[in-house]
């Protein structure tokens, strides 16, 4: 893991920890106010940024040959964690999603206690799409109702969100496909989190992905009027105490 730049928020006397997987041309600086959440809740957090991601190796956009890479990082960060808790769950947004679903399959057993998936990426949304088309890139309105989250999105210097290289974008199709395939695999509880008028991901995926999960501890909770980034919307210390109360319950 060596390529890759990790971000450690422990805490003493943990109840556990939460390793976290970001989205698509973003980075796991992004996630400081979670951690700080989970911190306040008594759970450390780990996170760290995918290749071809903020401070980790690769260009821009450039993740590498191998989508099995990019889960076996999800899975290495997860059994390192594990290893020092004795309750480690996995929390991932948007494209994060994709490779954490089979990384969750694949993970040795009694590594997870359970799988948190935020704006799960299984089905792309209309603004998504007409980026592909388009080749403009993601539209940075459509992350969250807060004009402030937007403005640090967009003056973010490590976030590439309107210069995606096609390469990225066939890899994320790509793995759309492993991920679908482990959702029936999964055998830990799982939490899915999605704002009602996400357009860079379809509510439609986290629906399909409720359904098709065979473990009987799973929720899904969809809340009305926000945008993809549920954890960055003007609602977001409600959507992180739901997460926190979940967490405690498992």
């Amino acid at each position: 893991m060596s390529d890759l730049f990790e971000r450690e928020w422990p805490v003493e006397d943990a109840k556990g920890a939460v390793v976290i997987t970001h989205g698509i041309a973003e980075h796991s600086g992004r996630y400081e106010h979670v951690a700080q959440a989970l911190n306040q809740a008594g759970y450390s957090a780990f996170s760290y940024d995918h290749r071809g991601h903020g401070r980790s190796i690769g260009a821009p956009g450039d993740m590498g040959e191998s989508v099995e890479q990019l889960v076996q990082d999800v899975v290495d960060h997860c059994v390192a964690a594990r290893s020092s808790y004795e309750r480690t769950f996995l929390l991932a947004h948007s494209m994060g999603t994709l490779f954490s679903l089979p990384a969750a399959a694949q993970a040795p057993v009694g590594t997870l206690a359970g799988l948190i998936l935020s704006g799960v990426a299984l089905v792309p949304g209309s603004a998504a799409l007409e980026s592909m088309t388009t080749g403009e890139g993601l539209p940075p309105e459509t992350i969250s109702r807060d004009p402030a989250v937007v403005k640090a999105y967009v003056d973010d210097p490590l976030i590439f969100n309107d210069a995606i290289p096609p390469e990225t974008l066939a890899r994320v199709v790509e793995v759309i496909q492993l991920a679908t395939e482990a959702v029936a695999k999964i055998n830990v509880p799982v939490l899915l989190i999605h704002g009602s008028e996400d357009v860079l991901t379809s509510v439609e995926g986290a629906n399909m992905a409720h359904a098709q999960l065979v473990i009987t501890d799973k929720t899904l909770k969809v809340y009305p009027g926000l945008y993809h980034e549920v954890l960055n919307e003007p609602e977001k210390d409600q959507v992180l105490a739901d997460v926190v109360a979940w967490l405690d319950d498992h």
